[in-house]
């Protein structure tokens, strides 16, 4: 099976903006602040030795809901 390194990020994206517009409480705040920086730093991850359609830089792509 062939899985997609920007699918995967995309599809995590759209789960965490829709985690944060669902509503949260105080103690959920920090989780999902920091669950913001992981996903941002998994955008911003490229690959050369990818193929040309994956591994590619997002982080100007999608955005991230402020929690």
């Amino acid at each position: 099976m062939k899985a997609s390194f920007d699918g995967a990020r995309r599809r995590l994206s759209e789960q965490f903006n829709e985690l944060c517009v669902s509503g949260q409480n105080y103690a959920s705040l920090e989780i999902l602040r920091a669950m913001r920086t992981t996903i941002l730093g998994l955008l911003c991850m490229t690959d050369d030795k990818c193929q040309p359609e994956d591994c590619n830089y997002l982080g100007d792509e999608i955005k991230l809901k402020e929690p």
